[in-house]
């Protein structure tokens, strides 16, 4: 039996090779030798690394891929666009984004920066945009729409706008007699003259203040008509406005 072993060994070296150069490192710290396979390999169970795994060495200037599923969806990078491919949807346990992003990801994110309503940007369902928003289509918001900048209704060259923005001032202590109307101004950036203006005020009396209108004689300001509604004088201690510019 023994005789009949060797000459099997002897008609068979390149198995025998083959034998050994897949046993050696196997169990050790640091294989003596790597394997390189030109065909494919079949795995039947699991695949376990300590290491990395990579895909496409062999050029840098092909399209790669992991196949999944049978092969029916996959992950490939596209070589010619210089991106990734999903073969299908993507869900994530966290947070998601995208730019070069230095800040926290404890918001949904497209680039770095830092949400104003920091407070409320808190589920998974927000979304934070460093930069601007184009929608060629509608719009459907379901709650509040708290905006600071600037709001292009029409078409891309600008000619239909929306501005939001707000003011607050430190008056000199003015005391307004019954139905005595005091002008304060606001100074903005964004108003042009002649704008139209809806705006609200907050004062250190809500009870007798209205505003009576605000204007934009200007550019750059917003004129605030205070009138005193009560029938005895009242003092105008401070002021904060807040307004929309419609322009066309």
């Amino acid at each position: 039996m023994a005789m009949e072993w060797k000459n099997q060994l002897t008609k068979t070296p390149i198995l025998v090779l083959f034998i050994i150069l897949i046993s050696v490192g196997v169990g050790t710290a640091s294989a003596l030798i790597t394997i390189t396979l030109a065909g494919d390999v079949h795995v039947t169970g699991d695949t376990t690394l300590d290491g990395d795994l990579t895909v496409g060495a062999g050029s840098s200037s092909n399209d790669d891929f992991i196949r999944l599923d049978g092969g029916n969806e996959n992950i490939q990078w596209d070589e010619s666009q210089t991106r990734f491919r999903l073969s299908d949807s993507i869900v994530t346990g966290g947070h998601f984004a995208a730019g070069s992003i230095s800040a926290d990801d404890t918001v949904n994110r497209f680039g770095d920066g830092t949400p104003q309503s920091s407070e409320s940007m808190t589920g998974f369902g927000d979304l934070y945009l460093a930069d601007d928003l184009e929608v060629t289509d509608n719009l459907f918001l379901g709650g509040e729409l708290d905006c600071d900048g600037c709001i292009d209704g029409a078409d891309i060259s600008g000619t239909s706008k929306l501005f939001f923005g707000t003011c607050s001032s430190s008056p000199p202590s003015i005391m307004l007699q019954p139905g005595e109307t005091w002008v304060n101004t606001c100074f903005d950036a964004n108003v042009s003259a002649f704008d139209a203006i809806v705006a609200t005020i907050d004062t250190n009396n809500s009870i007798c203040f209205d505003l009576v209108k605000a204007s934009s004689p200007v550019s750059g300001e917003i004129d605030i008509f205070v009138r005193n509604n009560c029938e005895t004088q009242q003092l105008v201690a401070g002021l904060s406005v807040s307004y929309i510019i419609f322009r066309i």
